[in-house]
This record gives C-alpha cells, structure tokens and sequence, in this order.
C-alpha cells in the first residue's frame, strides 16, 4: 500500500477512535492523577510515566523531520517548529516541573504512547509531504487562517502555562493534599489548563487548515472535555466550600 493510501485511512480511523474514546470517558473517568485507581492494573511514578508516554510525541516528530531533511520547505519547517513549540517542554521539562506525585497505570500510559505517535505521524507526515506543493508557500504566512490560528495558538499556550504554574504553586514539594485553585480563569471554570489547550489547538487547527489539525482538535475535545468534566465533580465531591458559580470547562457554559 502506498503510504499517501495508508496515511488517509488512517488518519480517519484515528478520528474514529477519538470520537469512541470520547464516549468511553465520559462514563469512565481515566485513572491517573488525583482519579488515580489501583483497579486499573500495574502503575508507576506519574512523572516517569508522562515522560515515558508524552516523549514519543517530540521523538516522532524529529524522526520525520531529519527523514524528510534532503526535501524540506520553509514554512511547512516553520510549522512543525510550532508544534514543537508545545511539545519539546511538555515532553522532557513538564514532567519533573509538574510535581505529578500520583501514580499512573500502564494501560493509560500505553494508550497515550499510541495518540502520541499517532498524532505526530499525521501532523508531521502531512506538513512535510502529503500537503499541496502550493499550499504552505511563503504567502501562507499572511493569510487569514495562519494570522489568526498563530493568535489562538498563543493565546493557549501562555494562558495554559500560567494554569498549570497556579496549579503548581498550590502543593509544596512532597505535598499530597489537594487544595482549590484560585484566581484567573479558575475563579470561572475548574480546569482553565483544559480549556486553553484546546483553544492552542484550535488555533493550530485553523493555521494550518488541515484535516489533520481537525483530527487533532477532536481528538482534543474528546480528551480533555471529559476529564473536565471529572475534575470538576471530584472538587465539588471532596470540598464542601467549592465555589458553586464555577463551570467545569467553559465559563458560564458548562
């Protein structure tokens, strides 16, 4: 099989697990972090885990990259450099930033091993060589779509860094109690870091304007909006005094 054959099926059967995943979590809470389960098989240390399951995310996408070095483009190089903008720190500085003091289970970790190889082939594969020639051309950088999906992407990355840096500040080191986050976006929705990654990944859906970017901020959604939707029952379930004006994801939505 052609891989251009390969690559277009897959990436509508990737889509077709995200849409069933989708489902899955909204009935089954994923059990890593403060929904951490021992039901759910072997674990191990959180931050070695999102290290061993996130990290195949950046060494795909450099892979491909070096691969692809002899027939390379300007601005489809500059995009995957974007999407590694988020990926490179995630991958190898958040897992020993983040204090993830609760374990995870292989099974979670092995199924985010397979999103993450998966999402970086298909993002990577289709800037580097199943684009139109004459899509990402140097004029490509001021169209509509890149202007306002780089904004969006932006937006995302800095406003989900500053949640998670609040999230960081509640636990001193070696600390295992959990504590209501306060202030910014949290005095509005639960989970402010879920919302403004999948605002990032909009707007790299939007810059790029491609079905792999639409696969991506599916299979976002189908992720981080039930996992939302946990966090915010499990801190209204353990804190008594849980603001009760706050929404799970989206402010005065849901």
């Amino acid at each position: 099989m052609q891989e251009v054959v390969f690559f277009t099926y897959y990436q509508y059967i990737f889509l077709s697990i995200g849409i069933v995943a989708f489902f899955l979590l909204l009935k089954v809470t994923a059990p890593y972090g403060k929904h951490f389960s021992e039901k759910f098989g072997p674990s191990i240390k959180g931050s070695w885990a999102w290290l061993i399951m996130e990290s195949p995310a950046a060494i795909t996408t450099t892979i491909l990259l070096l691969l692809s070095i002899d027939n390379l483009s300007l601005v489809p190089v500059l995009l995957v450099c974007i999407f590694c903008v988020h990926y490179y720190p995630r991958d190898f500085i958040y897992p020993f930033w983040a204090r993830r003091e609760a374990k995870t289970p292989l099974i979670i970790m092995c199924s985010a091993i397979f999103f993450n190889i998966s999402n970086a082939y298909l993002q990577t594969r289709w800037l580097l060589k199943f684009a139109p020639e004459d899509k990402y051309t140097i004029a490509w950088l001021y169209s509509p779509q890149f202007i306002i999906g780089s904004l969006l992407f932006i937006l995302g990355f800095i406003f989900n860094r500053k949640a998670e840096i609040t999230l960081r500040k509640l636990r001193k080191k070696g600390e295992k109690s959990y504590k209501i986050p306060q202030g910014g976006m949290f005095e509005f929705i639960s989970c402010p870091n879920y919302f403004f990654e999948i605002i990032e990944w909009i707007g790299w859906a939007i810059l790029t304007w491609s079905v792999p970017g639409l696969v991506f901020i599916i299979w976002t959604i189908a992720n981080l909006g039930p996992r939302a939707i946990s966090t915010h029952k499990w801190y209204k379930k353990n804190f008594p005094n849980y603001p009760k004006s706050r929404k799970a994801l989206i402010p005065f939505i849901c």
